[in-house]
């Protein structure tokens, strides 16, 4: 049996929204009311919510879901839709510079969705470490259909395992893989110890978070930052040990940059070269050492260059040896004359260098 009750509450002496959504970054937990309301309008959409909302009315197919805590009801899922519908029906709650527009929209509210949304059905749950709250939270942003973005997957992982639950428990409650769910709590676990230990860069870190979450499968990371994950979510708690504070630190500059420095890495579609260069002592030490690191030079001194030439050589081979079996049917072809002319210079060129080398 449902362990909730339905209630029909009003939408703005009622509800409140939920200083504990994992849509807030670490420092923005526990904000007031206004806080929240200026956090979700900054970064979430909650005005397409309100434009949809005026044209179409108020969905009920999506509940929303509150629990009663110090004697309110704090909505944890839907905050952006119950955003939407308490700035439509008071503009005065949206910060100053953003009045106008509300009033707009509240405007535009005709008269039956206004007295529609006045009040709303939620259903109540007791705690919010229920489980039917935590598998439907989960399933719906973790793994479902409306997914959260990486960080704030992350961070309902890492709430839920703070209360006890391991990997696989929480695998099966929201419908993932054991190894899914440990990897994003040790990226989570990454980015606050970054913060606790003020690492600079870790706000460029923290909002790059599925690129720490690809590069958490590189070999070259985990062995740069001795990372050793544990099959227990306690035991991932601190991550980089203290020895390496300072690896940890370059490593956060070069990969993702700071306030004053550009990041070295160029893209994430790198992070395989990435990982050989944070593998090479060689590369590294050009990184902690030159005045404005490139990461071709990087690269270049990991052994990479090298990599990519003889790369690009096995691929001219196997062209050419697709090629030759046809060429003498084409011989007499002036395009292939050309190109065979055109390639055959590029041989000598190499043969050439090679010759030049053994010689040395």
């Amino acid at each position: 049996m449902p362990n909730f009750e339905q209630r029909t509450l009003d939408s703005l002496t009622d509800l409140r929204l939920d200083p504990f959504n994992p849509r807030l970054r670490k420092d923005e937990e526990g904000a007031t009311e206004a806080e929240i309301v200026k956090i979700m309008l900054d970064r979430f959409k909650v005005e397409e919510v309100a434009e949809s909302i005026t044209v179409a009315g108020w969905l009920e197919q999506d509940p929303l879901i509150a629990v009663n805590e110090d004697g309110a009801y704090r909505v944890v899922e839907g905050n952006r839709r119950l955003t939407a519908v308490k700035l439509l029906l008071d503009p005065s709650l949206a910060p100053p510079t953003k009045q106008t527009r509300w009033k707009q929209l509240a405007g535009s509210l005709k008269p039956a969705i206004r007295d529609e949304i006045k009040s709303l059905s939620v259903r109540v749950y007791p705690d919010r470490d229920d489980p039917e709250v935590s598998a439907y939270i989960g399933f719906r942003h973790v793994t479902g259909v409306l997914p959260w973005p990486a960080l704030e997957k992350a961070s309902y992982i890492a709430r839920l395992a703070s209360k006890g639950a391991s990997y696989l428990e929480l695998a099966e409650k929201l419908g993932s893989y054991p190894a899914h769910m440990a990897r994003h709590h040790l990226a989570f676990q990454l980015v606050e110890q970054a913060q606790e230990w003020e690492i600079d860069g870790y706000e460029q870190m923290s909002n790059a978070f599925g690129v720490l979450l690809r590069s958490l499968q590189t070999e070259g990371v985990r062995s740069f930052l001795e990372l050793n994950p544990a099959s227990d979510p306690s035991e991932n708690l601190a991550p980089v040990p203290e020895h390496k504070k300072d690896a940890y630190k370059d490593f956060v500059k070069w990969t993702f940059g700071t306030d004053s420095q550009a990041r070295v890495l160029p893209e994430s579609r790198e992070l395989t070269k990435w990982s050989k260069i944070l593998l090479s002592p060689a590369a590294v030490r050009y990184l902690q050492n030159a005045e404005e690191p490139k990461f071709e030079k990087a690269w270049s001194r990991s052994g990479g260059e090298s990599e990519s030439i003889a790369g690009a050589l096995w691929k001219a081979s196997y062209l050419l040896a697709d090629v030759v079996p046809l060429l003498s049917e084409h011989v007499d072809d002036p395009a292939v004359r050309d190109a065979a002319t055109e390639a055959h210079r590029y041989m000598k060129q190499i043969r050439t260098l090679l010759a030049l080398q053994g010689e040395k």
